[in-house]
């Protein structure tokens, strides 16, 4: 059965609500922010979406980061 050997990175994006996307040079203040998991896991749902087995061979640290990088 094929399967996908991910070596990259699982990145943490901070994610922000805003009402509007600010001018050039300008500013907005944000409703929410939270931390989601990004970069490689967004690799590696989409492939375990479309029903292939995912092997996640790269690394991450510990922590708050970390923690939510595995737990994903």
């Amino acid at each position: 059965m094929p399967k996908l050997l991910h070596t990259g990175q699982v990145i943490i994006d901070l994610v922000m609500a805003v009402d509007k996307l600010p001018q050039a040079g300008g500013d907005v203040l944000a409703q929410s922010a939270s931390f989601e998991a990004g970069g490689g896991f967004n690799v590696m749902a989409a492939a375990q979406r479309n029903g292939l087995s995912v092997v996640y061979l790269g690394r991450h640290g510990t922590g708050r980061f970390g923690d939510l990088a595995w737990k994903r």
